[in-house]
């Protein structure tokens, strides 16, 4: 994630915050988060490898879009 500029940790309190989306593709996971510490809007990818398992792919910070979607879909 060093091309993004997001580390491991910051995904992993996005990931456990109590407001994610998440759309699923054919063979990948891409989910909007909210760093709740930082306040930063994150979107992440997952791609299958086999089976029921995912790996990270990247994750970047979120476009305007994805985070307007995200706070319209969290707000309900």
């Amino acid at each position: 994630m060093r091309k993004h500029n997001v580390s491991v940790n910051e995904i992993i309190e996005a990931l456990m915050s109590r407001h994610l989306r998440i759309y699923l593709g054919k063979n990948n996971y891409k989910i909007l988060a909210r760093n709740p510490h930082s306040g930063r809007y994150l979107t992440i990818f997952l791609r299958r490898t086999w089976g029921s398992n995912y790996r990270l792919k990247t994750a970047r910070d979120s476009t305007d879009a994805e985070k307007r979607l995200y706070n319209r879909k969290i707000r309900g």
